[in-house]
């Protein structure tokens, strides 16, 4: 099993790599060992220093790894916020007017968003890239076979990723596909630079071709049957959203595109920062109570605490949900909260079930802590 450059690559690799790209509407396509090197090597494979990065704040930690050792430009935009991704990226284009010619500009954003539920407005972005002259990297990890009208990514509903403009497609597999590894997609020249330039191909060793195998099975039941899988989904969406509101207390928000997105949070509302005319005045004589302070339980240590309880009653029930632990080095590590990943195995009763059950664990644990007006366990 080593590199695929040296003698890791079976034919099995390369059709492997050919039926990935043709399923979601690309030329060319290249395959990863290891999911989350796939976007974590293609940026840095064309970003370099002197070029700029415009990237969404809530992307996950793969492309922010990728960004990072790029070393090129970064500015970030507000989550999803296109007149600020606009003011941005017109913002890169005045101040770089001498560099235009040799300077590459990219807009970096996901699909379906790990950390929030949440879907870009492709549609817009592709306009805004076009217009102001910057390539796009989109990753589809959690999009690819959940979202389109045929499970095919969101890109499918723009005619496919070489239809969309979208320069630099990536993917792990290892979500609705449940293989493991990674595809990036593209212009056969994007595809063929990675071979000696994605840091993870190069210096990995090769995928299992049983990996590549189950990888491009799984696409092919998407292609029969993937409409009718899209619609379930967002039926059991649906169901268990209705089913789950209604028991939740009123600090706890639900977050996600319902009924879009099968990725759903459950978080505390945001505490509204205190104005000065309410913050409590400074007291010199309280040292010794500030000290006491300091060794308190954060309050986002303390709501992480009450949502693992609240998961742990839900398991108890018949509920599996998790609670995300972010490593220390996420640029915007989200608050605690439970994520909720919905499948179209499950029959709509099923979904609506689960979802009061997990209302009657939310009902037994009460508020969140941090919110006085409610009663809390």
């Amino acid at each position: 099993c080593g590199p695929r450059g040296f003698y890791g690559t079976m034919d099995v690799h390369l059709d492997g790599e050919r039926r990935l790209a043709e399923f979601v509407g690309a030329e060319a396509g290249i395959l990863y060992s290891f999911g989350a090197a796939t976007s974590a090597s293609a940026i840095p494979a064309f970003a370099k220093k002197g070029d700029v990065l415009v990237v969404d704040e809530a992307v996950g930690f793969a492309m922010q790894t990728g960004v990072a050792l790029s070393r090129a430009k970064v500015e970030w935009f507000r989550h999803n916020d296109m007149a600020h991704l606009e003011e941005v990226m017109r913002k890169v284009v005045a101040q770089n007017v001498k560099v235009e010619k040799k300077q590459r500009r990219f807009v970096v954003t996901e699909a379906l968003f790990a950390n929030v539920g949440d879907i870009v407005p492709l549609a817009t972005v592709l306009a805004l890239k076009r217009d102001l002259g910057f390539r796009l990297v989109l990753d589809e990890s959690h999009s690819l076979g959940v979202l389109g009208a045929s499970g095919r990514g969101l890109a499918d509903d723009f005619g496919g990723v070489a239809a969309a403009g979208i320069d630099i497609w990536t993917a792990e597999l290892s979500n609705a596909l449940q293989a493991v590894g990674g595809v990036c997609c593209g212009a056969p020249d994007m595809v063929y630079h990675q071979r000696l330039s994605g840091v993870g191909y190069c210096f990995s060793a090769s995928q299992p071709p049983f990996l590549v195998t189950a990888a491009v099975t799984a696409t092919e039941i998407i292609a029969t049957e993937g409409s009718d899988r899209i619609k379930r989904l967002r039926d059991n969406v649906t169901a268990f959203a209705n089913a789950l509101t209604p028991a939740l207390p009123p600090s706890v928000i639900l977050s996600g595109d319902v009924p879009n997105s099968p990725i759903i949070f459950l978080r505390a509302a945001p505490q509204p920062a205190p104005s000065s005319d309410t913050a409590a005045p400074s007291n010199p004589d309280s040292d010794a109570e500030d000290a006491g302070d300091e060794d308190e339980e954060s309050l986002d240590a303390r709501q992480l605490r009450y949502f693992t309880a609240v998961a742990m009653r839900a398991r108890a029930l018949g509920v599996a949900v998790d609670v995300p632990v972010y490593v220390p080095q996420e640029r915007r590590r989200p608050p605690a909260g439970i994520r909720v990943g919905m499948s179209a195995r499950l029959g709509r009763e099923e979904a609506a079930e689960a979802g009061r059950k997990l209302g009657e664990a939310f009902e037994a644990e009460g508020a969140p802590p941090g919110f006085a007006g409610e009663e809390e366990r």
